[in-house]
């Protein structure tokens, strides 16, 4: 399967440069075909009109409803990771230093597999449209 449905909403970025990976909420299922090394694109909310070229670094295999704390009790990060989505690593191989990204910003991202590659024009292209409708932006929404 193509890129189409791989992308997702929720980041976290590192604050250190030098480690530039954020992971990303998706769906269970869109996880299914994506390997370590496949191409990604990044469109933070932040950054309107650009597009950041990044690597899957690994998919986690557990989601956030699957861990356990100290005390027993499972741990239920539905806040986070809405859905029992599952998260994928992204590493960003363009430099973002240049850029105010806070820990935590939104954003959303494509991954391109093997799979319905043919698909994955289109996943570019509706990806940076999303980007340039951030600068239209409204307080509260």
């Amino acid at each position: 399967m193509s890129s189409r449905r791989r992308y997702g909403r929720r980041w976290s970025s590192s604050k250190d440069v030098k480690d530039q990976a954020l992971g990303a909420a998706f769906q269970q299922n869109s996880l299914q075909r994506v390997k370590a090394g496949d191409d990604a694109e990044v469109a933070f909310d932040a950054v309107p009109g650009r597009v950041f070229q990044g690597k899957v670094r690994l998919v986690l295999d557990a989601i956030a409803a699957g861990q356990i704390q100290p005390t027993g009790a499972l741990v239920d990060f539905a806040e986070r990771t809405a859905g029992g989505r599952a998260l994928a690593v992204i590493d960003i191989t363009d430099d973002i230093s240049g850029y105010q990204i806070p820990l935590g910003a939104a954003g959303q991202v494509a991954i391109y597999t093997k799979h319905w590659h043919h698909v994955s024009l289109l996943r570019k292209i509706l990806l940076r449209m999303r980007s340039w409708q951030n600068y239209i932006f409204l307080e509260g929404h």
